[in-house]
Formats: C-alpha cells, structure tokens, sequence
C-alpha cells in the first residue's frame, strides 16, 4: 500500500485486509475515476467478498473455487464491460486467499 499520499488515501485506509466487502465497495465507488487507486484496492474487494461468501456455508465455499478464476476469464475475455479494473493475478490469488479465511470461519 503506497504511503505519503498527498489525500491521505494510504494514511486513513491502513488495514484494508480486515475491511468487510460492503467498506471496501464503498471505497471503489469513491475513487470510481482513479485507476491506480481501483488497482491497488481491486484484489482486497476480491478477498474481502470472497471471504464473507465462502463464511456462509461450505457450498458457497465450493462454488467460489470455480467463480473466482471464472471471474477473471470473463473479465480478460471483455465480457465484463464496466469493469473497473482488468483482469489480474493479484485479483485472483487474492480471492483465493478470501476463500480459504472464509472457509475456516
């Protein structure tokens, strides 16, 4: 996380590896016109929702195993039109790293 921002982004958004999916949308959508800030937020939406889905059930856990790669064949395909960000494996290893935090819970 870039530090020393002149608008205080990597000073007030420090912990962005515990901030819950709905926070971290929240904060896409502030910075909706800043591509280097959805860059770097992107792969901690990724974890973040997937670990809160993968947390509701060991079905919704599975179904992320094949989501989450999917996710970003659809996006590198240009299926995802609107997308905020390309496809990435920062994005991808991110939500699997969600998956395996929610799948313990």
């Amino acid at each position: 996380m870039p530090s020393g921002s002149d608008d205080k982004f990597g000073q007030v958004f420090t912990d962005l590896d515990n901030m819950s999916w709905e926070d971290l949308l929240r904060l896409r959508q502030k910075y909706a016109n800043d591509p280097e800030k959805q860059r770097i937020l992107a792969p901690y939406e990724h974890r973040a929702y997937a670990r809160e889905y993968a947390a509701k059930g060991p079905a919704q856990a599975a179904s992320l195993a094949v989501a989450i790669p999917g996710y970003q064949l659809f996006k590198a395909a240009g299926l995802g039109a609107g997308d905020a960000t390309s496809p990435s494996f920062d994005q991808l290893f991110a939500g699997y790293q969600g998956l395996m935090e929610g799948a313990r819970k």
